[in-house]
């Protein structure tokens, strides 16, 4: 052998937008799925709040008022689950709007109670009052 020709080139930088248009449309993925998951959901749990809503206000036993209360307010939480699902799961161009502080903290901590109930974490709120918009 006499001599040998070799050609390299740098594909780093292509495997990188590769793998980022994958990830890309795996959340464009998931977003479709929640929200397909978020309308199915919305159906029934409109109905059970309705309809135990319903019989509250009617003439039955205490007891059972209890328990009507129990589920009306946990189809609230998962109403407000759904939301927040559908909420991510839509595309928002994103607009400048006044907004409050506490507002803002207290609904990401909302969206955080779950992970921070099953890692026995503990927050403990201080929010300073009348702040002004921002």
């Amino acid at each position: 052998m006499i001599g040998s020709v070799n050609v390299a080139r740098d594909i780093t930088q292509e495997k990188r937008i590769q793998e980022q248009l994958i990830m890309t449309d795996r959340l464009a993925s998931i977003g479709e799925l929640s929200s397909g998951i978020a309308h199915e959901l919305n159906n029934p749990l409109t109905s059970v709040i309705g309809f135990s809503q319903l019989l509250m206000d009617g003439d039955v036993p205490a007891d059972m008022k209890e328990e009507l209360g129990i589920v009306y307010s946990e189809a609230q939480r998962a109403a407000v689950i759904v939301k927040n699902l559908l909420t991510f799961a839509r595309k928002h161009a994103p607009v400048k709007q006044l907004s409050q502080v506490n507002t803002v903290v207290e609904d990401v901590l909302r969206l955080r109670a779950y992970e921070q109930k099953v890692n026995n974490i503990e927050v403990e709120q201080h929010l300073a009052p009348n702040l002004p918009e921002l």
